[in-house]
């Protein structure tokens, strides 16, 4: 298969009203020769950012509306600090995608991070999406740390140790990472020829060893694609748990439930 996936535009349209801003999205595509060189399952992670008018909506909450007082100057709503946090990366979310719909995703792909459509990001094979467990502050810190981080290199050396270019596991960690005062995630990190990284599909089995009581995420969609029949059909949380452990070659071997 070159340009279909097992997601089909149905499939996707029918995901959207699940989701919020701040959501992490996982994805694989079986055919992408970078899943060669990024080990396990689960190869792509994207942070969902939703419109204009869904972030007004979700955050607007009295603990957002204190928050945004806190900042010099003060800000209307997130909107507006957004803008003039990151005023070029604000400028190009508000355009179409290349594939004329929205920008609803922030992800670091080559050749940066970018602002892309959530058709996009669901044309893939298998798609996952985790929920943060954390309130709504924490998730608007994210989104202008997200903003802030648009239009930067993609970092083809895979190193943490620098954000001048990130990859798109690095770009999730940083925008969730915590701080001395500022709740966060804290995601695994592993040494992968000689640098720190933290692979997708580690996200996956360190949510899977935790347990649904001590996760830092809550389970919102697993869409598990499957090569023979050519089709993704809706998984549980019990599925995305097991599926890090897949291995490369898995697609020739699994056959429908």
């Amino acid at each position: 298969r070159l340009e279909e996936s097992l997601i089909t535009p149905k499939q996707a349209e029918e995901v959207l009203p699940l989701l919020e801003p701040g959501d992490v999205l996982f994805e694989r595509r079986e055919w992408h020769l970078s899943n060669v060189g990024i080990p396990g399952f689960w190869t792509h992670m994207a942070l969902y950012i939703g419109t204009p008018e869904q972030r007004r909506a979700f955050f607007d909450t009295a603990s957002i509306r204190a928050w945004l007082a806190s900042h010099e100057g003060g800000s209307a709503s997130i909107e507006e600090l957004l803008a003039s946090r990151a005023p070029e990366s604000y400028a190009t979310m508000l355009t179409p995608y290349e594939d004329g719909n929205r920008r609803r995703v922030i992800e670091a792909i080559a050749p940066g991070v970018t602002f892309t459509s959530f058709e996009k990001t669901a044309h893939a094979d298998s798609l996952a999406v985790l929920r943060p467990r954390l309130g709504k502050v924490a998730k608007a810190v994210a989104l202008v740390r997200a903003f802030g981080y648009g239009g930067r290199q993609y970092d083809y050396d895979f190193d943490f140790r620098t954000d001048a270019a990130l990859v798109c596991s690095e770009l999730v960690y940083k925008c969730y990472e915590k701080g001395s005062a500022r709740a966060g995630l804290q995601l695994p990190i592993e040494v992968v020829a000689g640098r720190p990284l933290t692979p997708p599909n580690s996200v996956i089995r360190d949510y899977a060893s935790r347990g649904d009581s001590g996760a830092p995420f809550d389970f919102i969609l697993f869409l598990d694609g499957y090569e023979r029949p050519g089709r993704a059909v809706r998984a549980d949380m019990q599925a995305l748990c097991r599926s890090w452990q897949r291995p490369k070659w898995h697609v020739f071997t699994r056959t429908l439930p």
